[in-house]
């Protein structure tokens, strides 16, 4: 119970990255949107653990259209509802960091557009009365109209 507890203050807090996370969209041309997904990163004894937490959909203006915020549960097989015509579905998100290819991700967004690959990343430390450690944010641009 006290672990639960702890993690909806954590996930509390993590939401309000949502407001922040507009700083690392940049504006695209016409006819493109962008993915972003946020982590937090656990330090464990042998690799860092990756919590995907949100995801947001900002359109060519960097507005948000859509998202989620799943607390830990972002996994390939997510799907994120946005304002688009189609969901976007997490195909592949790495949650142990032993290996380094955290920012190797893949999403399809209908049959527009489909990817496999890095994701551009920043590693930020936060300092929260809840949690001190370090988030992950990941950007992609993708096509989003037909």
């Amino acid at each position: 119970m006290l672990f639960s507890s702890f993690r909806a203050l954590l996930a509390a807090s993590f939401i309000g990255l949502v407001h922040q996370a507009l700083a690392t969209c940049t504006t695209k041309p016409q006819g493109y949107c962008t993915l972003e997904l946020m982590a937090i990163v656990y330090d464990d004894l042998f690799q860092d653990t990756l919590e995907w937490e949100v995801a947001n959909v900002f359109d060519k203006d960097c507005n948000n259209i859509g998202g989620l915020s799943q607390h830990g549960d972002i996994v390939p097989g997510t799907l994120i509802q946005s304002d688009l015509p189609w969901d976007i579905e997490i195909t592949r998100l790495k949650t142990r960091g032993g290996s380094g290819d955290y920012d190797n991700i893949g999403f399809k967004y209908g049959d527009l557009y489909n990817f496999v690959g890095f994701f551009s990343c920043t590693a930020y430390s936060v300092d929260w009365p809840n949690y001190t450690g370090d988030i992950n944010d990941c950007v992609h641009a993708f096509p989003c109209s037909g």
